[in-house]
């Protein structure tokens, strides 16, 4: 089998065209947000948009694993309180910290340049 731009029997195998998606950029002209989001995968875009039912799951996990890990009870509310912010970071737009200058969360970056975000949808090729 050819590897793509490898030479076979001093042959360059064909190579598989590129595939582009269309991003288009974003409202401050730097296409930030599109970075963001095809950079980090983020599921939401604010806090407030997760499903009851995922966010009482996330902390029925964050306790349980607090339990085995034999912290005492009296601290395992904020231990969960801790899991569910890093949670909102991994899954949350407004929360992630931003790929382009890590002191600041997405969300403070949006604010600053006066941009609100209601809606994002993340397009992958392959896998």
């Amino acid at each position: 089998m050819a590897v793509p731009g490898a030479h076979v029997g001093g042959k360059t195998a064909p190579q598989k065209p590129a595939q582009s998606i269309p991003v288009p950029l974003a409202v401050d002209g730097q296409g930030y947000q599109a970075l963001q989001i095809a950079a980090m995968s983020p599921s939401y875009v604010h806090a407030g948009q997760i499903e009851d039912e995922v966010l009482e799951k996330e902390k029925r996990i964050a306790e349980e694993k607090a339990r085995e890990e034999g912290k005492p009870e009296q601290v395992i509310s904020r231990i969960v309180e801790g899991r569910i912010k890093d949670f909102y970071k991994d899954v949350c737009l407004h929360d992630q910290p931003s790929v382009s200058d890590d002191k600041l969360t997405v969300g403070a970056m949006l604010d600053k340049a006066g941009v609100v975000v209601t809606r994002f949808a993340r397009f992958s090729a392959g896998a």
